[in-house]
């Protein structure tokens, strides 16, 4: 009787020599080429989809202001700025001090000038927003979904940045020289009143009218009948106003 593992003549092949088992057997050339290939296939998809994924993660990084802007005219439209290059200036200018900006309600706990906490939004998107409140006339609503923060966190950076920008332009001389007055005075103003510097108005501009009762008495306006914001503006001959 055989015992099991021996190898009988009838499991013998032809030629007489027992085959081995598969994994002793080397593949033939063409399937290590094949093999390769395909390796070599897969890595390339492999680094097509990191970059994919890369350049999503930055277009997702990349600021809202370069979405919505693109050509100077979206510039013009959502923050009053004549062009790109324009507001790139404005920019730079701002953005030294800006960076250490402390936020509405951080200021009203504490009078020290400690760095911001983490931002939800860029800060270059900060001054975009405010742009677009305070020179498109979007409603805060509409912003806490195009830049998907909440209500709270879109009033807290308008609120900011009008302060900001209050203290950093309101320090700016804004009154023209008398030598500039005279450059670009019209004809009219040299043959009347060519002594005049600049020309003062007081002006009312429509506001919300607040939910507050005490508010409400001091913007109310009983010239326009309605809730205004007050303020005196100069003008100089040629029509740039120099002085709110």
């Amino acid at each position: 009787m055989p015992v099991p593992g021996d190898i009988t003549e009838e499991a013998l092949p032809a030629g007489g020599v027992a085959k081995d088992h598969d994994y002793a057997y080397h593949p033939s050339p063409g399937k290590l080429d094949a093999a390769a290939w395909r390796i070599q296939e897969l890595e390339f998809q492999v680094v097509s989809l990191e970059l994919e994924i890369q350049q999503l993660t930055v277009k997702q990084q990349q600021p809202l202001i370069f979405k919505f802007c693109v050509t100077d005219e979206d510039f013009r439209y959502y923050t009053r700025f004549s062009s790109k290059e324009v507001f790139t200036v404005f920019w730079e200018s701002v953005y030294p001090s800006a960076s250490r900006l402390l936020y509405w309600s951080k200021a009203q706990q504490t009078a020290q000038e400690t760095p911001s906490p983490q931002r939800k939004l860029p800060l270059i998107d900060e001054l975009f927003m405010f742009l677009c409140r305070v020179a498109a006339g979007f409603q805060e609503k509409t912003l806490s979904i195009i830049f998907e923060v909440s209500l709270s966190t879109v009033s807290r950076i308008i609120l900011t940045w009008t302060s900001y920008l209050y203290q950093v332009l309101g320090s700016l001389p804004l009154w023209m020289t008398r030598e500039q007055v005279q450059a670009t005075m019209p004809d009219k103003f040299k043959l009347y009143c060519p002594q005049v510097r600049v020309i003062i108005d007081c002006t009312e501009i429509r506001c919300e009218t607040a939910s507050s009762l005490l508010l409400q008495s001091e913007t109310f306006s009983n010239y326009k009948n309605h809730t205004t914001f007050k303020g005196l503006i100069g003008i100089a001959p040629c029509g740039v106003i120099t002085f709110v």
